[in-house]
C-alpha cells in the first residue's frame, strides 16, 4: 500500500484483472510447492481431520460469516454469502494422472543439466492446471493432486527441485500481497474500516472457532487441541484471489464506491 498510488512509492495500479492472473500463477507455485513437501505418512493419521475441515468446516465459516454481515450491514443474503465464502477460503486446499505421467517423464527424460529439470516440473505444473481448467475441473486441486503424489515417489534430481519451488513458492507469495497492496487504496478503506474490522474479528473470534468445534465432534479431540487447531494456519493467499472475481464481475459494493 505504501508503494502505490497514494503511498510514497507512487505506483498506480487498479486492474483487478491483472490481479487476478497473477494470483493464478501465484497460487500454481504455492500449491504445487505445498503438495511437494506433503508426506502421506504424516497426512494419512489426519487425513479425514483435514478433508472435513476444509470441506464442512469451511462451508460452517462461510455460512456463518455471511449470515453475521447480512444481519449488520446493509448487504443482501446473497452479498453476505459471497463475502463469507471468500474470507472463509484457506490456504490449505486439499489430477493424478498428470502425477504419473510426471514421475514417469522426469525420470526417463534425460536432460544435460540439472538445472534443466526444476523448469521441466514447472511446465507440467502449468499443463496439468491448463488442461484440468479445460475440461470444466478443478486446476488448483488437481496440480496440488499431482505434486503430492510427486513429492511421495522417487524422482532424479528430487532435492533440487523441491529447493526451487520452495524458493519460488516464497517469491509468489510475495509478489501476490504486493499486487493486492497496490490494489488497495487508503483512501477508500476509511469509510468501512469500521465494519471490516467489526466482521474481522466476529471470523477470528466466533466463525473460525465454531467451523472447527463443530466439524471435529465426530473425532472426540481434547478441548486444547480443538482450540489451537481454530488458531493456527495461514490465511490470506487464496482469497485475496477470490476477492478479485466480484470486482471483474461489477457487483454492487465489490467497492466502497459502487
Amino acid at each position: 500500500m505504501l508503494a502505490g498510488s497514494e503511498g510514497i512509492g507512487g505506483i498506480y495500479f487498479d486492474d483487478p484483472g491483472i490481479a487476478r492472473f497473477i494470483g493464478y500463477v501465484a497460487l500454481n507455485f504455492i500449491l504445487f510447492s505445498g503438495g511437494l513437501e506433503t508426506r502421506w505418512e504424516v497426512i494419512k493419521p489426519v487425513f479425514w481431520h483435514g478433508l472435513t475441515l476444509s470441506t464442512a468446516g469451511v462451508l460452517i465459516t462461510a455460512v456463518s460469516v455471511g449470515v453475521f454481515v447480512w444481519a449488520v450491514t446493509d448487504f443482501t443474503f446473497l452479498e453476505g454469502l459471497l463475502l463469507g465464502s471468500i474470507v472463509s477460503s484457506t490456504d490449505a486446499a486439499a489430477g493424478l494422472i498428470f502425477g504419473r505421467l510426471g514421475k514417469e517423464l522426469i525420470n526417463r527424460i534425460k536432460l544435460n543439466f540439472e538445472g534443466l529439470y526444476p523448469v521441466l516440473v514447472i511446465a507440467l505444473m502449468f499443463l496439468t492446471w491448463s488442461f484440468t481448467d479445460f475440461i470444466g475441473g478443478n486446476g488448483f486441486l488437481a496440480i496440488y493432486l499431482a505434486a503430492v503424489y510427486l513429492g511421495n515417489q522417487y524422482l532424479i534430481h528430487k532435492k533440487t527441485i523441491m529447493q526451487v519451488f520452495d524458493g519460488l513458492a516464497w517469491l509468489m507469495q510475495i509478489v501476490l500481497f504486493l499486487t493486492l497492496g497496490l490494489l488497495v487504496f487508503p483512501s477508500h478503506i476509511v469509510p468501512i474500516i469500521g465494519i471490516g474490522m467489526l466482521v474481522s474479528a466476529f471470523l477470528i473470534f466466533v466463525a473460525r472457532p465454531l467451523s472447527v468445534f463443530i466439524a471435529l465432534i465426530p473425532f472426540k479431540i481434547k478441548l486444547r487441541n480443538l482450540t489451537f487447531i481454530s488458531w493456527v494456519g495461514l490465511r490470506g493467499a487464496v482469497p485475496i484471489v477470490f476477492a478479485t472475481y466480484p470486482l471483474l464481475e461489477g457487483c454492487r459494493k465489490s467497492r466502497h464506491d459502487l
